[in-house]
């Protein structure tokens, strides 16, 4: 039996954990990888090379996280990369490179970034991030520069989790986003929504990718602090799935435009509060 005292002192332990939740910092795990956990995020980052190997997200701050939904055969670098912990960072440098660090992960409460530098001599590989489709359904929403390529700002999107809405410090870079499924029945494969972040170069030779977790619905304070909406707000944007091959809204983002659902997206337009109809700009708000 549990006496008084003890029942106190787990429950203060208790307590405390909870709190630390959103301490900001990273912490080395066994392996030597990076973990990072707040309210917002749940992030374990290689200590080999920049890349994610757990990833999952509670856009309403509730650290309800769900399993990871990367890719396990995603893409990564063949490269090889030292790091190292500095403060609220994860920095990774280029072997024999020691001045600048190739790539830098850092997070805080509601919003991580990548940073990535350049230096004479020095070519730096993407930073991907590949969701295994069947296990969520994530897509990208932006204005599109062609085919596989979308203009920041944008918005990703994981339906269940949560919404970022991403950015780049540099106007003249797009983010490379694919998503695919079997286009033959003999093809074989895992289908997947990947997202390709460009490294530094010659050109663009310091780029910042941030990522603000958010809450995209309509701002009603009939739903804004009842737990029973939880579910709108965490997806009230899932039905609008951009598929990067064919420009367009999709079923999904690896599959077809079907014209018998476009009233579906008509249906959510026409359900926004009137007081949005006046401002674009004021068709979604953000939650926290």
């Amino acid at each position: 039996m549990v006496s008084r005292r003890g029942f106190i002192k787990n429950s203060s332990i208790t307590g405390m954990a909870l709190c630390l939740r959103d301490i900001r910092g990273w912490f080395l795990q066994k392996g030597n990888n990076f973990s990072f956990t707040s309210n917002y995020l749940k992030l374990v980052l290689s200590g080999d090379k920049p890349r994610l190997l757990s990833f999952s997200t509670d856009s309403l701050g509730k650290g309800q996280f769900q399993n990871s939904p990367l890719l396990n055969s995603a893409k990564t670098s063949a490269a090889s990369y030292s790091s190292v912990i500095k403060g609220h960072s994860v920095y990774y440098y280029s072997t024999g490179k020691t001045k600048i660090s190739a790539w830098e992960v850092k997070c805080n409460k509601n919003e991580f970034s990548l940073r990535t530098q350049w230096e004479e001599g020095q070519e730096i590989d993407a930073f991907f991030i590949t969701i295994a489709q069947k296990l969520n359904h994530c897509t990208v929403l932006g204005a599109m520069a062609g085919e596989k390529q979308v203009k920041f700002p944008c918005v990703l999107h994981l339906p269940g989790m949560g919404t970022f809405r991403v950015y780049c410090d540099q106007p003249g870079v797009n983010l490379s986003y694919d998503a695919y499924r079997f286009d033959r029945t003999n093809e074989k494969g895992e289908p997947y929504v990947e997202l390709q972040f460009t490294g530094a170069n010659a050109a663009y030779p310091d780029i910042t990718y941030r990522f603000e977790s958010v809450a995209i619905y309509p701002d009603l304070p009939l739903v804004k602090n009842d737990v029973r909406f939880d579910g709108l707000r965490r997806n009230y944007i899932n039905i609008f799935q951009l598929n990067p091959r064919i420009q367009c809204l999709a079923n999904n983002s690896a599959s077809d435009a079907c014209a018998f659902t476009l009233f579906f997206y008509a249906e959510m337009r026409m359900g926004f509060p009137k007081s949005f109809a006046s401002e674009r700009n004021r068709s979604f708000r953000s939650a926290r």
